[in-house]
């Protein structure tokens, strides 16, 4: 982010100084939360709020077991970088 300059030196040196904590994982009933969160305001600006909450059937193009291996790959790595610094 300071090669490309969206932070400054200052920024830099502080960033650098934080203490990087990770908090643990927690059971989540909504699989991708993000995910789904994105697709209900895209679905509440277009259609409205009351659409959401009326029943709609939404399909999507999220797979579940690839996601849930993408997280599993990041909880792996996320680790391990916390464990060398």
């Amino acid at each position: 982010m300071l090669k490309l300059g969206y932070i400054t030196p200052d920024e830099y040196q502080a960033a650098l100084l934080e203490e990087v904590v990770l908090s643990p994982a927690q059971n989540n009933s909504i699989i991708a939360p993000h995910f789904v969160f994105y697709i209900q305001q895209y679905l509440e600006e277009r259609y409205g709020p009351t659409a959401v909450t009326q029943g709609l059937d939404v399909v999507t193009t999220l797979d579940v077991d690839l996601q849930s291996s993408a997280e599993a790959i990041d909880n792996e790595y996320a680790l391990s970088n916390a464990q060398n610094f």
